[in-house]
């Protein structure tokens, strides 16, 4: 049976570095949304540019997560990231935000959602 969810678009938010909780809480809400048959889109800004050559994303990413970086956090942190990861603006933000189903934030605030699927 297919999931009549799964044309949903999810789009996730990562703001920290993967030393926090949030990265895993990410990471768990990324794998379910694939694991759903979601298209699943990911946005990495400020601390979160540094998780970009993480195995863990690198797993996501060959599943199928389509992974954004914020180029002005990667250029100012002076770091490199895989040529898989999209390089953007915060107008690629607004758009995810806009044109996803579903979309959740992991912050370093307690508030972070554990998952949004």
């Amino acid at each position: 049976m297919t999931n009549p969810d799964a044309s949903i678009s999810v789009g996730l938010l990562l703001t920290t570095a993967h030393n926090h909780p949030s990265f895993a809480a990410f990471c768990r809400c990324a794998r379910q949304s694939l694991a759903s048959g979601h298209p699943t889109y990911a946005y990495l800004l400020y601390d979160a540019v540094l998780c970009a050559s993480h195995p863990e994303l690198q797993k996501l990413q060959s599943s199928g997560l389509k992974i954004h970086a914020c180029a002005e956090a990667v250029f100012n942190r002076k770091i490199e990231v895989p040529e898989s990861i999209v390089l953007s603006g915060l107008g690629s933000l607004a758009q995810f935000i806009k044109h996803t189903g579903r979309f959740a934030a992991f912050s370093s605030h307690e508030n972070s959602p554990n998952c949004c699927v």
